[in-house]
């Protein structure tokens, strides 16, 4: 079993320039690069809608091409995630506060979903700019296989879910502004789910992933934290 910090090791060491929320292709993958706009752009053309709007992709119900991975630590520990898609539901990882078995910095955390497939889930502190507590998560996201670092399988996903909630958060406070300009208009990713993560005992994020077969945030690049 590779653990969660090799894990993210070897994945970075694969492009040195990788930015975070980038795909790592596998060796008979080819990206094509694309600009944030066109994404956007490709998205809700996939749901039918020609305008210009804000995509969320943790909104599966009106993006079904995605499911919502939903996180939450409680007092430095009591990990829990769920997994929701507008087909099958709501699945529990842990409802009952039983324990991950690595529920602590550092810790690779593995589960299966029938619907977005095969992914971890890791804090890389505590006590650290998001509060008190097991914070900054990361989410690694494969289709099928999780031997992509042998040069086999899809592409695999990194998602530092605290960075790319940062970046939802900037934009509303940027809309809400006086005098609007520049804000980003995403795909937005990742998001807290309480507005004041900082000062609460239980942290939570959400996050939109892709279900299996879906490609459309492959040539997604944000920039690192």
């Amino acid at each position: 079993m590779v653990s969660f910090r090799n894990l993210l090791a070897c994945a970075l060491a694969i492009s040195g320039d990788i930015a975070l929320g980038a795909t790592v292709p596998a060796k008979d993958v080819s990206i094509v690069k694309r600009g944030r706009a066109d994404i956007v752009k490709e998205i809700l053309k996939a749901i039918g809608v020609f305008t210009n709007d804000n995509v969320y992709t943790w909104n599966f119900k009106k993006f079904p091409q995605y499911c919502e991975v939903y996180m939450e630590t409680r007092d430095g520990g009591h990990c829990y995630a769920t997994v929701e898609c507008k087909e099958g539901g709501k699945q529990y990882y842990k409802k009952d506060y039983g324990g991950w078995d690595n529920c602590k910095v550092g810790g690779e955390n593995k589960f299966d979903d029938p619907r977005i497939g095969s992914f971890s889930i890791g804090f890389k502190k505590r006590d650290g700019s998001e509060g008190e507590g097991l914070t900054n998560p990361v989410i690694i996201h494969w289709d099928s296989s999780p031997f992509w670092y042998l040069g086999s399988g899809p592409p695999v996903k990194i998602y530092d879910v605290s960075t790319l909630a940062l970046q939802y958060r900037n934009a509303n406070m940027c809309e809400a502004g006086i005098a609007p300009i520049n804000c980003d208009n995403g795909p937005f990713v990742c998001r807290y789910v309480d507005w004041d993560v900082w000062s609460n005992r239980k942290k939570k994020w959400a996050c939109g992933i892709p279900v299996k077969g879906d490609h459309s945030l492959d040539s997604l690049e944000l920039p690192p934290a």
